[in-house]
């Protein structure tokens, strides 16, 4: 909750202003089937993660096969390559954290859903008539 009334003060901050707001609103809900395993490791090491929580990670993620199942007819099994359970968030959050050192706005990540703003000033155009 604290980080929505950040985004609402420094929104109401620029609004007052007179500064007008582009704003981005993203959801990473579908993402969380797309992380790939091996990368998430390699970042989880580059962080720190080591010995047995590393290894419990890495038997809960990769390993793994699923099938569908419809109306009595099975798909063949196939390994999982891809993919963090929702009910894992940090592990999302700490696969997409640096996202943040790539854009030149402001941002704000909560669980699944990251906005982005900038404080946008309109410059008059003086001496444009008529499109010429």
């Amino acid at each position: 909750m604290i980080r929505v009334l950040n985004v609402l003060d420094e929104w109401t901050k620029l609004l007052d202003a007179g500064i007008s707001i582009d704003v981005l609103y993203t959801d990473f809900q579908k993402a969380f089937d797309t992380v790939p395993q091996r990368r998430l490791l390699t970042k989880l090491t580059s962080y720190g993660f080591s010995g047995k929580v590393l290894t419990w990670i890495q038997s809960f993620l990769t390993g793994r096969k699923q099938r569908v199942v419809v109306m009595g007819h099975e798909s063949a099994w196939e390994w999982i390559v891809s993919g963090v359970p929702r009910t894992w968030t940090p592990l999302f959050l700490i696969y997409i954290n640096d996202i943040v050192n790539n854009i030149k706005c402001n941002m704000y990540l909560f669980a699944d859903d990251m906005k982005i703003f900038s404080g946008i000033q309109l410059q008059s155009v003086s001496g444009v008539i008529n499109g010429t």
